[in-house]
């Protein structure tokens, strides 16, 4: 997981690049009036135009700040019985 993402008209991005070429990037864009910049969003590469009126903030994640969910496990037995394949042998006949 990367230690930091950007987040662009209040949309949370993953940077494709390490910290200091990110920055890097946004800087080049806005310097030059305007220019793509690729980000994941989720799954999806997806290219931003940033400009110098894009509203962009560069949030670094502290290790410890990352928020830890305990895992419960559920209540559910695994003592049901399953049917066997000969159940189903006459299936699509």
């Amino acid at each position: 997981m990367p230690d930091f993402f950007v987040r662009v008209a209040n949309r949370r991005l993953d940077p494709v690049a390490d910290l200091e070429t990110t920055r890097a990037q946004l800087v080049a864009a806005v310097r030059e009036g305007g220019d793509f910049v690729d980000f994941l969003d989720g799954t999806r590469l997806v290219s931003v135009l940033i400009t110098p009126a894009s509203a962009v903030t560069v949030h670094r994640v502290v290790e410890g700040a990352r928020p830890l969910h305990a895992v419960r496990a559920g209540k559910a037995a695994l003592d049901a019985v399953f049917p066997s394949f000969d159940a189903y042998e006459n299936y699509g006949v």
